[in-house]
């Protein structure tokens, strides 16, 4: 996909994680009232880990809240929690808000370690209600690199493959920047939550970018295949095992566009659930400790370069030559800050993603890993490219999540693409 700025449909926005010990947590008597409903909370006021942020217990939760802005209009919350699971626990909410007695709006709330990250529609406005600190929700990031007692052995391997070890040890060390923060529209802020109106702040990062479009329309499109091991049962997980992701990656509202997605697919939405992992097998996990080739060929695969087809071909061939387990129903992704084949005149490419590639075929030798790269100048998309990994093609309508260009929404219209990824994702 590539840049470009139009105004916004629906912008549920996702969820980054950063560690964070020593975490204060408040009662409600601390800054909220308890209500018969729940609780009642200035924005200006929120505790860091306010009564309705605290950790899941079970599926099926229910967290009735009200947010009070400065103007005095109430945000009345009721979420949900299901049991997508993300790194190893629940905390995904999804649910609805009613704006002072308005219709009432789909809303998304990420429960993490040091706080939650919350989503929602008010009068065609999208917001976001985030901490000022990344949210924790257990996701390493920033990790490629080696260990230091291995710069030699390194260099001498890297130099044997005929590869630029001093390139790759640039990358490795480069100081991450986040870009987006620039452009943040804040409506209020209190000494641990902003919140940012992602309509204004979308449109504004997207003044002045040029039109463009997803470069998965010079892939070949295996949909005439069929799929096997299907019955006649209920749709399932759509199982994502994060391998790489830049440390400035705005996972937390690319996460909340999918679910979104997801939900625009089939609305019992508890039957399509996003389970994310993370592989282990990377630089600087000391619980799996890498060999200087293993840790050579790791940064080869996921440094960056400008063309995003030779990208996506670098992650395939890492997941072939790792004998990684290519199990059926598993989408291993790699995550950037930055674009692909970015010019002067033209904005780069966003992501992209070799279609159908979820559900197995019975024509292997034609198929390769399923795997997706995107970055996040748009939330949507990383929902653009799970989209066509499940099957979903290209259309022509600009209010479809699977427009060719880059646009805001992030709803699945077109009934033939719905109807592939439930094909995919039934089993």
């Amino acid at each position: 996909m590539k840049k470009i700025m139009i105004s916004m449909a629906f912008a549920a926005t996702l969820f980054v994680s950063c560690h964070n010990e020593n975490l204060e947590t408040s009662s409600p008597a601390d800054s909220g009232i308890v209500t018969n409903n729940g609780s009642m909370y200035k924005i200006s006021e929120l505790p860091l880990i306010p009564e309705f942020a605290k950790p899941i217990g079970k599926e099926g939760e229910v967290r009735k809240f009200t947010l009070i802005k400065n103007d005095g209009s109430q945000l009345n919350f009721e979420l949900i929690s299901n049991k997508a699971t993300l790194f190893g626990k629940m905390r995904t909410f999804m649910g609805t808000v009613d704006t002072s007695g308005q219709n009432k709006e789909k809303a998304i709330m990420i429960v993490g370690e040091n706080g939650f990250d919350l989503f929602y529609t008010d009068q065609n406005q999208d917001y976001r209600l985030r901490g000022n600190q990344d949210l924790n929700i257990g996701l390493q990031k920033g990790n490629l690199g080696i260990n230091p007692n291995h710069k030699n052995q390194f260099l001498a391997l890297a130099k044997k493959k005929g590869l630029d070890g001093d390139h790759l040890l640039q990358e490795a060390n480069k100081k991450p920047v986040d870009n987006d923060k620039r452009y943040e529209v804040a409506v209020e802020k209190s000494n641990y939550y902003s919140l940012i109106n992602v309509t204004a702040t979308l449109q504004k990062k997207g003044s002045g970018k040029n039109y463009g479009k997803c470069n998965a329309d010079s892939l070949p499109f295996p949909s005439s295949e069929k799929s096997y091991g299907k019955n006649s049962g209920s749709l399932r997980a759509y199982n994502i095992e994060i391998v790489y992701s830049d440390s400035t990656f705005d996972f937390d509202s690319s996460y909340a566009a999918l679910l979104t997605s997801l939900n625009s697919v089939d609305s019992g939405f508890e039957t399509i659930l996003p389970n994310v992992t993370q592989y282990q097998g990377r630089p600087g996990n000391p619980d799996f400790p890498l060999s200087v080739e293993d840790e050579l060929n790791y940064n080869t695969a996921f440094s960056k370069v400008y063309n995003s087809t030779e990208q996506l071909e670098k992650f395939e061939n890492w997941i072939g030559s790792s004998h990684l387990n290519n199990a059926e129903r598993l989408i291993r992704v790699a995550l950037y800050e930055s674009t692909w084949d970015a010019s002067t005149w033209a904005s780069g490419t966003l992501g992209l993603a070799r279609p159908d590639m979820y559900k197995k075929s019975t024509n292997s030798f034609y198929r390769k890993y399923s795997a997706l790269i995107a970055c996040d100048d748009y939330s949507n998309t990383f929902a653009h490219e799970c989209g066509h990994n499940l099957g979903a093609q290209h259309v022509d309508s600009y209010s479809d999540l699977m427009y060719k260009s880059a646009n805001f929404t992030h709803k699945h219209y077109d009934a033939t693409n719905i109807s592939n990824i439930k094909g995919s994702l039934t089993y």
